[in-house]
Formats: structure tokens, sequence, C-alpha cells
């Protein structure tokens, strides 16, 4: 058994599964949560940071 398929039944079917793939991938993300800042810590306070200078040229902050 041979199936036949014609260029117009072929294109039709193409579309269908392209919109359905579009239709379905545009759902809202159930697990969508927005950022939660709250348990952030504090920046570090860099203004009274020390130079130290190694030989090699490398630059260390304490």
């Amino acid at each position: 058994m041979q199936l036949k398929f014609s260029m117009k039944q072929t294109w039709i079917l193409f579309t269908v599964l392209i919109i359905s793939i579009t239709l379905m991938s545009c759902d809202e993300d159930p697990y969508y949560f927005e950022d939660d800042f709250s348990t952030v810590p504090a920046p570090y306070d860099t203004t009274s940071a020390q130079r130290i200078i190694k030989d090699n040229g490398l630059k260390i902050y304490i």
C-alpha cells in the first residue's frame, strides 16, 4: 500500500504543523518567577581597600 499526497495536501499538513508548534510554544511559562533581591547582601565598601602590587605586576586589593 502506497500513500500518495498531492502538493496541496502536503502544504496544508506542513502549515498546520508549523501553526500548531507556534501556538503551543506561545504559552506562558508555568515555572517563571520574579527575581527576588531581598536576600542579596549589601555591596562591599571598596573605598578603604589597600592596593598591593606583586613583583609580577599582579594587583591585589585588601
